[in-house]
């Protein structure tokens, strides 16, 4: 093989690796967001800064706005009730297993409804809650919310001839309002997010001793694992690109602990020289540039795995779509063909209760 058709193939054998503990970080931070309710949190902290008034807060109709809001039955009907959630403070509320999304006509209504006071006692429909919301909006005291509410729908009445209309104008207006504030509370877990898999990232990669000089080593010297590797990265990018919606309805039905388990399985057998031999301290290396470079190559496997498993997907199907238009190599084929996992989804409430975190080098 040419020295340019193995840098390639060490190439697309880094990418796999990427790629592979990417699916792991996305595993383990869907199971934490799911067993903390993160998204749920993000979106009601999200609602109190949007409502949250300090002028509301002496106001004995008012002052609890926001756990007012959760109660209102059009929210209620998006979670699971329970006695903690209906006699809670907001403090208390915030750790109840709250909706992670909220339609924006939903939280239109409930919130001009919620505003008539609890001295409105007797029922109304959609559209008189919505086309009087003027009245309520007034009964407020003055503060930053009752002035935004001012500016969104003060002028409805002149904008709608009749009650539809004019329930129509409202509606849209408050939630372009809602929907605006929910798209920044998007970048801020998104953020989070990303903090959060870059510190997964850098636990995995040293739980499975994944370093990147480490793996790009052997992969140089050994011509057959150099071949393995790359005939695996191969077969399962084609694996995925020619059944991956299909592989994703069969995995997302299964628990995190079941996913991260196939996953761990899908990497032991993918021929990628990481992990733990039984006496780690073999593994470890004697002399302090060793040590430098082992700690290198973890924080750049970290690094490189927080970016997110689609991207390097992507990434390796341009490497073999190189690498496929120059010589062909005659390659052993992978011992066993690899797992599709796909990434837990944000709604599934099963977190993974054990695994097994050490990679076996046993059979290399």
């Amino acid at each position: 093989m040419s020295d340019l058709g193995a840098v390639l193939d060490v190439a697309i054998g880094l990418i796999f690796l990427y790629m592979m503990t990417s699916l792991l970080v996305t595993i383990v931070q869907e199971g934490i967001a799911t067993t903390l309710q993160l998204r749920a949190k993000n979106l009601f902290d999200a609602i109190e800064n949007l409502i949250g008034d300090p002028a509301l807060t002496k106001h004995p109709d008012y002052k609890d706005l926001v756990v007012d809001l959760y109660r209102h039955p059009l929210m209620q009907s998006l979670y699971r009730r329970s006695e903690l959630a209906d006699r809670a403070s907001a403090r208390v509320l915030r750790s109840a297993k709250l909706p992670s999304y909220i339609p924006s006509r939903t939280f239109a209504i409930a919130l001009l409804d919620v505003l008539r006071g609890r001295s409105a006692t007797e029922a109304a429909g959609i559209n008189h809650v919505l086309s009087g919301a003027g009245d309520s909006i007034g009964k407020l005291p003055d503060g930053q919310l009752k002035r935004t509410l001012t500016l969104l729908v003060a002028d409805g009445e002149s904008l709608g001839a009749t009650v539809n209309q004019r329930a129509q104008v409202v509606s849209e207006r408050v939630e372009g309002w809602f929907n605006d504030s929910m798209s920044r509370a998007s970048g801020w877990y998104k953020r989070q997010a990303q903090r959060m898999s870059l510190m997964i990232a850098l636990v995995l990669a040293v739980l499975i001793n994944a370093s990147t000089f480490n793996v790009a080593g052997q992969l140089w010297r050994d011509n057959a694992l150099r071949a393995r590797v790359s005939a695996t990265a191969s077969a399962y990018y084609k694996e995925r690109a020619d059944g991956e919606g299909r592989a994703a309805d069969a995995t997302q039905a299964n628990s995190v602990a079941t996913q991260w388990n196939e996953q761990m399985t899908s990497l032991a057998n993918s021929s990628l020289p990481i992990g733990w031999d039984a006496d780690v301290s073999r593994t470890l290396p004697r002399t302090l540039t060793g040590w430098i470079a082992l700690v290198f190559g973890w924080l750049v496997t970290g690094l490189a795995a927080s970016l997110g498993a689609a991207f390097w997907f992507d990434v390796l199907g341009k490497a073999l779509q190189i690498r496929g238009s120059g010589p062909r190599v005659a390659e052993s084929p992978p011992a066993r063909k690899p797992v599709a996992v796909a990434a837990a989804t944000a709604e599934q409430g099963e977190t993974a209760t054990s695994a097994t975190v050490a990679v076996s080098r046993t059979g290399r």
